[in-house]
């Protein structure tokens, strides 16, 4: 189904495809695609790297450094996924960073995966302030990937590195440019 999506609306483009054209090319009733995905933008927000992501993070430890241990499992992610993965990917992310429409619902397409990733990352007694930093951070962190480049001809080791440099963006603030912790005071 995200493959029919994908395709029929690099064919015409998204705004022109329908749920059940979608239903139609992937040869299943509309009811399933409703089902599975909820909405046309949700079979685009809907993002196996980030649940690969949530998958490599170890709860006992993740706490204890949230920012390296995401952007670890995000290498670890993206190297075990298979060139068509990777194919299916750049095609995915390249059409939601070309529509508009699809912009807009992201965050609230990712929500499950953005709850579980704050989930991981924070430490089971956390107090109010650290719960509130960390889930801003998750999802920082979760939109922040979404908007990584990736050109599957290239090694799979560049696009970790721009996913590096997101995540520290989404840790440090995209508004000072800075991908290193500012110096206490500021």
């Amino acid at each position: 189904m995200r493959l029919a999506a994908l395709e029929l609306s690099e064919q015409v483009g998204y705004s022109a495809v329908s749920m059940a054209d979608i239903a139609q090319r992937s040869g299943v009733a509309e009811r399933t695609v409703f089902r599975t995905f909820g909405s046309k933008a949700g079979i685009f927000w809907h993002d196996p790297f980030l649940q690969r992501l949530v998958h490599h993070l170890d709860p006992a430890t993740a706490p204890l450094d949230p920012l390296t241990a995401v952007s670890d499992a995000a290498a670890a992610a993206a190297r075990e996924m298979t060139q068509q993965d990777r194919d299916l990917e750049a095609r995915r992310r390249a059409l939601i960073l070309s529509e508009p429409d699809l912009m807009g619902v992201g965050t609230q397409s990712m929500g499950r995966n953005i709850g579980e990733l704050a989930q991981r990352i924070t430490p089971s007694d956390a107090g109010a302030e650290q719960q509130r930093r960390l889930s801003l951070f998750a999802l920082f962190a979760a939109v922040a990937l979404a908007f990584v480049r990736m050109d599957p001809a290239k090694p799979v080791e560049d696009w970790i590195t721009g996913l590096r440099e997101a995540l520290s963006l989404a840790a440090f603030g995209p508004l000072t440019g800075t991908t290193n912790h500012p110096p206490q005071g500021e």
